[in-house]
């Protein structure tokens, strides 16, 4: 993710991340789908396996997903631990006097990018 400002924080369990920016895994570098033709991009399978929802956060539980697939960041079951980690980050960069601990970038993008493909019938 290079050029994105990001911290990180994780405990035994969980592995929080904030971002400056919303991004997705297509925002970066991925060679099996940057060399596909767009139309590859654009199927429903692609976007089933690869989330496409751009996000300022991601929570992982690393014991049940070591793989990093299944961002719970709006999970309803996993806002206890969401809490924790960003009181757990934010504590550190605090502490630290980290300059991102007051970073905001209000980017917007069209909304083309926020919604879901339509499924093919």
């Amino acid at each position: 993710m290079e050029g994105t400002t990001l911290r990180m924080a994780r405990n035994h369990k969980f592995k929080y991340i904030s971002k400056g920016l919303r991004t997705c895994i297509f925002d970066f570098v991925i060679p099996e789908v940057e060399q596909c033709s767009w139309d590859f991009r654009c199927t429903q399978e692609v976007f089933d396996f690869y989330s496409h929802k751009r996000t300022r956060e991601e929570l992982y539980d690393l014991e049940k997903d070591p793989g990093e697939l299944n961002n719970l960041i709006d999970d309803p079951g996993s806002q206890a631990a969401l809490e924790e980690m960003r009181t757990a980050l934010a504590a550190h960069l605090e502490a630290t006097n980290d300059p991102y601990k007051d970073f905001k970038n209000e980017i917007l993008l069209p909304e083309m990018y926020e919604t879901d493909i339509p499924k093919k019938k």
